[in-house]
């Protein structure tokens, strides 16, 4: 892995919108505040999102638990691969909505049938309502594959920023479905520590602050971080190829190297791409800037790679 450096240029689109001041979330609002803050921030600023067969709203209903679902189907031969995307925000902000061009993108690119969830959130439901929610759509999903159009032989979970730990999560209780990859976009995967060199370059100034992890954290898992932080879980060999992506300047970005060096170690088939001259959330820029439009191109075409070569070394059994 690449040590930080600080010289580095930031895309200027990106420079630009970090000349504009951080958003108040969680920081200077209210949890409602902040929410409709993040659904008015990152809604998709992309013209160019392809046209696909079709994407529909559903509710799962699981052990009077509903959850809501975005179903996105591209223009593919049936049967297609499946993904189960897990959306950020800290655990406790982002929806549906927030992370529809992604999606969008996911699907097209990976010529794969993407399933939105959108789990119970902190702080009205803290850790570990949200790893249950996801894990029960993952089941939904392969029980649902051939009525969906997908093949439940090949189906991978998508998490980016909080996602991508509750992503980890699912795959590593999710016991009897066979997850065959797993991609995480500058995933959180452990609590703030000051002792990281991203931490304290990155603290403040670029989008994701330091203040935000820590509020983020006091809300999900106050009393169960090291229960809920995947950098501190024990045993990762049973995960599935795995691919991590992270961001230079990105205060998130040392943990989320930290995780595919432990994933590597452990033995189990680890890519990393370390996306130069962006910040955290910067996969939402899809046709603003370059490096999301490439790192955007990089991960489907993992994706479809992995879902076709691979039978998977992750039954979950």
């Amino acid at each position: 892995m690449r040590a930080l450096n600080t010289s580095a240029s930031l895309d200027p689109y990106i420079a630009a919108m970090l000349s504009e001041g951080e958003p108040p979330l969680l920081d200077r609002a209210t949890v409602p505040e902040a929410r409709e803050e993040a659904r008015r921030r990152f809604r998709p600023i992309d013209r160019t999102v392809p046209v696909l067969d079709y994407v529909a709203d559903r509710t799962v209903t699981i052990e009077r638990t509903d959850i809501a679902v975005r179903i996105y189907v591209p223009m593919a031969t049936r049967p297609m691969p499946m993904l189960l995307f897990i959306h950020g925000g800290g655990f406790v902000l982002g929806d549906l909505d927030t992370h529809d061009g992604i999606c969008r993108h996911l699907a097209a690119g990976a010529g794969a049938i993407v399933v939105a969830v959108h789990y119970r959130r902190a702080p009205e439901h803290p850790f570990p309502a949200a790893v249950g929610d996801c894990a029960a759509v993952g089941a939904w999903i392969e029980a649902q594959s051939e009525f969906l159009g997908g093949d439940a032989q090949r189906i991978a979970i998508v998490g980016d920023s909080a996602g991508g730990t509750l992503a980890i999560a699912v795959v590593l209780q999710a016991v009897g479905v066979p997850i065959k990859a797993l991609a995480l976009v500058y995933p959180v995967t452990d609590y703030p520590d000051d002792r990281r060199e991203s931490y304290r370059a990155f603290a403040t100034g670029f989008g994701l602050t330091r203040q935000m992890m820590m509020t983020f954290w006091q809300l999900y898992a106050p009393d169960r971080q090291n229960e809920a932080a995947p950098l501190r879980h024990g045993d990762l060999k049973r995960l599935p190829p795995t691919l991590v992506v992270t961001a230079s300047h990105d205060i998130l970005r040392d943990e989320g190297e930290a995780f595919a060096i432990k994933t590597m170690a452990a033995g189990v088939e680890t890519q990393h791409k370390r996306v130069d001259g962006v910040t955290h959330g910067f996969l939402h820029l899809v046709g603003a800037v370059p490096a999301a439009d490439t790192a955007m191109k990089m991960i489907t075409e993992w994706l479809r790679d992995t879902l076709s070569s691979h039978s998977g070394n992750c039954e979950n059994a």
